[in-house]
């Protein structure tokens, strides 16, 4: 099956502008700009949640003192900067704006909805892995964080391009291309 010359061109311009929607990653990362704010904000929210779930939180800025019902010791942790998932949504937005001809309304309503998605996504990620310390252990809690929250985190947010995709008419098979079964086509 040879794949038309209009399809490759199309995935070109996709992956160039990719590139060029990911470049405020790297400059913020080669800035060191301060996400402190965003820290806190999150860390804030976080502390909310797992004060409504009966945890006992005691929150420094981004530091956050976690223990339940008859703990020795409190579970200690820091939301870092990657902890808010920042790249993760810059990357969505990328990811939308660089697909080529959809109109600039269902972009921005996109990202929105995508980086309130992720953002809630992180919220549960920190309180599964809390919640896998203090049933499991800090070993246990390091595997969520370390794989399973990576891998999912990734996941969703392939999902949700792909469900923006969708809901935004921006997938379409390469003109070229017959996807009618053999029954529709006799």
């Amino acid at each position: 099956m040879k794949i038309p010359r209009k399809s490759l061109e199309e995935t070109l311009i996709f992956l160039l502008r990719l590139l060029a929607f990911s470049l405020p990653l790297y400059l913020i990362l080669s800035l060191g700009t301060g996400l402190e704010p965003l820290q806190v904000a999150f860390a804030t929210q976080s502390n909310y949640l797992l004060s409504l779930m009966r945890f006992e939180v005691e929150q420094e800025l981004s530091m956050l003192s976690v223990s339940h019902e008859g703990d020795k010791q409190p579970f200690v942790f820091v939301i870092s900067p990657d902890s808010t998932a920042w790249k993760t949504m810059l990357f969505l937005a990328a990811l939308v704006f660089a697909v080529p001809r959809v109109r600039i309304k269902y972009r921005v309503i996109g990202t929105v909805t995508g980086i309130i998605i992720l953002w809630t996504f992180n919220l549960v990620r920190v309180i599964t892995i809390v919640h896998a310390e203090n049933a499991w252990g800090l070993e246990t809690a390091l595997f969520v964080h370390d794989v399973l929250w990576e891998l999912g985190l990734t996941g969703v947010t392939v999902a949700v391009w792909a469900v923006w995709m969708v809901k935004a008419k921006a997938f379409r098979y390469p003109s070229g291309l017959n996807f009618r079964s053999r029954s529709s086509a006799e």
